[in-house]
């Protein structure tokens, strides 16, 4: 064959150190600095990119040429404070409301006037407006006003919020309480019949001249503290990536129908010990049902501790994952009844008694044919499949960073690998099943660098292109690309198991004719002659293993979401160095990506308790 055509390659075994999570309520969780979503959760349109509402699905639809610009959380609405505005036609608010909190951060280029949401019905006395005017803050739920005694300036950006609790309308200007004001005609208030304008209002001369971002809102009033956590997370904004999320799944298997998982991650630095928030026996795991309904697959019981970066799996009876080999890798924490539902859509909630409210939802996915509900924005597209067949796969989340991507968008955060893409869709590759025992994510502990430290990444023996007998039968393969690293320790323990996920490959289906197609294949020790420059002589490299966590027996190449277990003959020291053997068959030439996590199991160290000697006195 040609020449390989490739772009540099340094193996990237890319670190999840750098991201701290912080601890979870609802969706969303982050960095360390961004703010815990507070309760109440009803509808939260952040601007970023999209005008979808990441809590309810109330989307909204740009209006007149209203855009995008850089904001104060990643992006916001941009408006020209003529005739932008965004439209929510679906904006349920419960109705009446005896309680309600409008925040949003605002960089207004004209403080005079400007609606920065507007659900009032015409007249007043139905639902609420947040806006400028006179360079001042200005809330009206029903026929009740409050205006703030700070000014608001111009070109900067601010948070404001407004809350109504049915006695009083209190107003916040950057996380701090600016006013109280008693409500006139205090209670309930019926919501209007008025789509919701953000940008604008429905009534002339109300356009709002400049950006607002992560505007959000909620069926409760927020307290002082909730206001201030927001406001002092300045432009690390509300945590948004979940902290738990459902990171794989599939709805029916290769071999039967009964081959359902549902895999889920502790998406954080710390471990997650389940606790349910309304009582019930733990967190409880949901379906939607075929008419529209939900009811419980399982409950992940209390006390269930989750190791950082670990795995929750539970499988459907008579899928392989149910059987009872303890040293199987897919082997599920939990089994349930399925009952066929292929199009159903998937609620994890903090609730073990049934309630899937945003306040104690974890993480939804379902398909853009499912309810709003249970989806985050369109949906997976239902031209993927969702039943067996003659191929084997499932949905998992892209990896961005070395984590699983959350963006609240599961059309652009899951892709399904396949053992035949050309008909399933998606990219070549395999499930990956992980449960309570499985190895963790090691990459800042366990770090890569090249063989032969005197050479480049890209030159042998860091990396070498060459004919090899793959199998065994004496036939070369003509293409095989291999990449030799070494691994060091540093965790502080012995390590007892070792193996590598990968979560970027080029391979099938080609993106054009310049990308390679790529397979991970079993590889063999090696010895390699290394530089003078890194002491000279030769090294022996060892081989890695393609893991079947199916158990299906027939697993040769390997592609996205694979495993490759290196065998340890005994516990790696802590300090101590492995030399890893990857070899990617090359089916196709071409310009390429390789990249994996580092997974390890460890042992704690048990160190022997001094014993302090008793001098014996007499009685």
């Amino acid at each position: 064959m040609k020449q390989l055509a490739h772009r540099t390659l340094s193996l990237l075994f890319i670190c999840a150190f750098a991201l701290t999570f912080a601890a979870q309520s609802t969706k969303a969780q982050g960095t360390s600095s961004c703010a815990q979503p507070p309760r109440g959760q009803l509808h939260w349109l952040t601007g970023d990119g999209h005008a979808r509402d990441v809590v309810e699905n109330a989307d909204g639809v740009l209006k007149n040429g209203t855009t995008f610009a850089p904001g104060h959380v990643a992006q916001a609405f941009q408006f020209d404070g003529v005739d932008d505005y965004v439209e929510v036609n679906f904006f349920p608010v419960p109705s009446p409301f005896n309680a309600l909190t409008v925040e949003a951060w605002i960089k207004p280029t004209n403080v005079s006037a400007g609606r920065i949401a507007d659900k009032a019905a015409p007249g007043g006395g139905q639902g609420f407006v947040l806006e400028l005017s006179g360079g001042h803050l200005r809330a009206s739920f029903g026929a009740n006003v409050a205006t703030s005694t700070a000014s608001i300036p111009a070109n900067t950006y601010t948070h404001a919020a407004a809350t109504y609790d049915g006695a009083a309308i209190r107003l916040y200007v950057n996380g701090a309480l600016d006013s109280t004001t008693t409500a006139t005609t205090p209670g309930a208030i019926s919501d209007s019949a008025q789509k919701l304008f953000f940008g604008a209002g429905h009534a002339p001369a109300t356009s709002f001249a400049g950006e607002i971002d992560e505007i959000q809102f909620y069926t409760r009033s927020l307290t002082a503290a909730d206001i201030q956590a927001i406001g002092g997370a300045g432009g690390a904004g509300k945590c948004k990536a979940g902290r738990v999320l459902i990171s794989e799944f599939r709805l029916a298997g290769q071999q039967n129908l009964s081959e359902e998982f549902i895999e889920i991650y502790n998406n954080s630095d710390s471990e997650v010990v389940v606790n349910s928030t309304d009582g019930g026996a733990g967190w409880g795991v949901y379906e939607q049902g075929t008419g529209g309904s939900s009811r419980m697959l399982y409950v992940i019981p209390n006390g269930t501790r989750i190791p950082a970066r670990g795995h929750y799996l539970a499988a459907s009876t008579g899928a392989r994952h149910a059987t009872p080999d303890l040293s199987h890798a897919g082997q599920a924490d939990a089994t349930y009844t399925r009952d066929y539902c292929f199009g159903c859509a998937i609620i994890l909630s903090s609730s073990g008694k049934g309630n899937i409210s945003p306040d104690h939802r974890l993480d939804r996915v379902g398909f853009n044919d499912t309810s709003l509900f249970y989806r985050e924005g369109p949906g997976i597209p239902v031209s993927m499949p969702r039943t067996g067949g003659a191929y084997d796969f499932s949905y998992i989340r892209k990896m961005t960073g070395g984590v699983p991507q959350d963006t609240n968008d599961n059309a652009a955060d899951f892709v399904i690998v396949s053992n035949e893409p050309a008909t399933t869709g998606g990219v070549f590759g395999a499930p990956g099943p992980q449960n309570l025992r499985s190895p963790l994510l090691r990459n800042k502990t366990i770090p890569a660098k090249p063989l032969d430290a005197g050479v480049s990444a890209s030159a042998p023996p860091n990396r070498t292109l060459e004919a090899t007998d793959t199998n065994g039968d004496g036939v070369n393969d003509a293409g095989v690309l291999k990449i030799r690293r070494t691994f060091r320790n540093l965790t502080k323990e012995p390590v007892t198991r070792l193996r590598f996920r990968v979560i970027d490959i080029t391979t099938a289906p080609r993106a054009d004719n310049t990308k390679a197609d790529l397979r991970v294949i079993n590889s063999r020790n090696e010895i390699v002659n290394v530089s003078a420059e890194a002491g000279g002589g030769t090294k022996v490299v060892s081989g890695v293993t393609l893991e079947d966590p199916e158990g299906q027996g027939a697993r040769v190449e390997g592609g996205l979401n694979s495993s490759l277990v290196f065998t340890l003959a005994e516990p790696l020291p802590p300090g101590q160095s492995v030399d890893v053997n990857f070899w990617l068959r090359v089916v196709a030439d071409g310009e390429f990506s390789f990249l994996v996590n580092v997974e390890a199991a460890t042992a704690p160290v048990h160190t022997p308790r001094k014993r302090t000697a008793r001098s014996k006195t007499n009685p």
